[in-house]
């Protein structure tokens, strides 16, 4: 994979994130399918964390200190732990964003990055810098398709007259 490519789909994913899931009514954003499935508001703030405590520091890590294991993370005790569902929606969004953003400045101010760098996790195994951009770039496409699958279900969960005229169902 071409990394400059990967740092520019961060970017785009990040236009993509706004344009799914910006200035919602909070009766779409805490919607959920089902009781035991996250709904937006969970997501937003899911991926604000992954920015700041996983994906950048992580990959730093493997850059500029090779060899060093990162602090462990939980991300699935969060959403309880941090109390997703008491946060604020647009907030929360604007923070992601600004993060993102400061993703974006970082990894494109690197200079002839080694992508080849990186840690041995305990569970995961040896870990590099471009493994863990490659992968950043998969858990953005993973939380735009969940995304996209909250927003389809919540429309169809709020439309009596279905939606055969678009879908052919």
């Amino acid at each position: 994979m071409n990394y400059d490519a990967a740092i520019t789909q961060l970017n785009r994913n990040k236009a993509a994130f706004v344009s799914l899931m910006f200035n919602l009514p909070p009766a779409e954003y805490n919607w959920r399918r089902t009781p035991d499935t996250w709904n937006l508001l969970e997501i937003v703030c899911h991926l604000r964390d992954e920015e700041v405590e996983d994906f950048r520091p992580r990959t730093r890590i493997c850059l500029e200190s090779p060899g060093t294991l990162p602090p462990p993370i939980a991300p699935d005790k969060w959403p309880e732990q941090r109390a997703y569902l008491s946060q604020n929606y647009l907030t929360t969004m604007a923070n992601f964003l600004d993060e993102r953003s400061a993703s974006i400045t970082w990894l494109q101010s690197l200079e002839a990055p080694d992508w080849d760098r990186g840690f041995d996790h305990p569970e995961m195994g040896h870990l590099t810098a471009g493994l863990l951009l490659r992968n950043w770039v998969m858990h953005d496409y993973l939380h735009l398709q969940k995304a996209q699958n909250i927003r389809m279900a919540y429309l169809r969960a709020h439309s009596p007259d279905g939606f055969k005229y678009a879908t052919g169902e």
